[in-house]
């Protein structure tokens, strides 16, 4: 197995997960792309677990860690139809070297750049309790009668599996 996952990125350079999840197993493959010449990904927003429980997964032959919240968006995401097959993400907690400040520091002065090149921005808040469905649905709802933002389905798709 390689003994470094991180390879330093140059200037203007990300790096995205194309993650795959089959049955219970999730695995991912990192790749390092120009912010001017990558494939179409989704910028994914999710909430630091701060309780210090990880889960590791293959990630280019390595075994990385990642939070549980973090491994339940992935799976969450096999279920909605525009996430289907395995996409390509970006996910500053992992396409971010958080052991190197100097590359912290760069890439969060190109976050702006990184989430406007993105398809599809999504966040990932926690698989819900009863009232999230019908919270998210009269937030939706707020949004597009005020602001005229048009509703998005894959809000309802991911959370279509868990209690309401």
């Amino acid at each position: 197995m390689p003994r470094v996952l991180y390879s330093r990125l140059q200037n203007d350079e990300l790096r995205l997960l194309k993650v795959f999840c089959k049955k219970n197993r999730v695995s991912c493959r990192m790749k390092i792309f120009s912010l001017h010449s990558h494939p179409k990904y989704t910028a994914l927003s999710h909430a630091w677990d701060d309780s210090g429980q990880f889960v590791s997964i293959p990630c280019n032959g390595k075994m990385i860690n990642l939070s549980r919240e973090l491994l339940a968006a992935f799976r969450a995401f096999r279920e909605c139809p525009d996430l289907h097959t395995p996409v390509w993400i970006w996910v500053d907690s992992i396409c971010i070297n958080q052991d190197d400040d100097a590359e912290k520091d760069t890439q969060i002065g190109m976050m702006d750049r990184i989430y406007k090149g993105a398809e599809i921005f999504t966040t990932w808040t926690g698989a819900g309790e009863t009232r999230t469905q019908e919270s998210l649905s009269t937030l939706r709802d707020f949004a597009f009668h005020i602001g005229g933002c048009t509703p998005i389905r894959s809000v309802d798709i991911a959370l279509s599996g868990h209690p309401q």
